[in-house]
């Protein structure tokens, strides 16, 4: 019973061993790497046209609006996945990419109006040759989304929409409110 026991330790011992010597890459690193996110703030120049954004006509990023950007390099044939998230109260309008990148994108998720994208990012095939990364710079639009009702010290949203009929004011719903007494006791 004790040489069975000692026989399988060994045996998967050997096999642990084997499944690691395999795992292990026989040429370079193909990791894509990324560069830390940066934020562009208002006024400054828009670095990409956006599609799907009509840009102000001085180009510059307007008010309420943030870009942020990721340098990434990925060697082809190479897929990575990277999830960009904006500044919390931000919510993204579109992505854009530098005109010269050499790398394109596919969103996995629904990203407009949200405050992260998931990309699968990959090398053109076609602008960088085998054996090669391909760099670029993958921009994210945001503006800064609707305040919640009574943040900014009791004041309303203009767009604040009630999502209920319950009155705000009483606390009571409207048919309820409709059901009590008047206070002059008239009806």
């Amino acid at each position: 019973m004790q040489l069975r026991t000692s026989l399988r330790r060994t045996a998967s011992l050997v096999a642990a061993t084997a499944a690691a010597v395999v795992a292990l890459p026989g040429g370079p690193a193909t990791a894509a790497t990324f560069e830390p996110a940066r934020i562009i703030a208002p006024g400054a120049t828009l670095p990409v046209d956006f599609p799907g954004y009509r840009e102000p006509a001085d180009d510059r990023l307007p008010a309420n609006h943030r870009i942020v950007a990721v340098g990434a390099t990925i060697a082809r044939g190479e897929r990575a996945e990277r999830i960009i998230t904006v500044p919390k109260g931000f919510r993204i309008v579109t992505l854009g990419f530098a005109e010269r990148s050499r790398i394109g994108a596919r969103a996995e998720n629904d990203y407009r109006g949200r405050r992260s994208v998931r990309l699968t990012l990959f090398a053109d095939r076609n602008a960088v040759a085998a054996g090669q990364s391909g760099h670029g710079t993958i921009y994210v639009l945001a503006r800064r989304a609707y305040l919640p009702s009574g943040s900014l010290s009791g004041t309303k949203s203009a767009t604040e929409r009630p999502t209920s009929l319950r009155d705000r004011t009483s606390g009571l719903s409207s048919a309820s409110a409709c059901s009590q007494p008047s206070p002059s006791g008239n009806g």
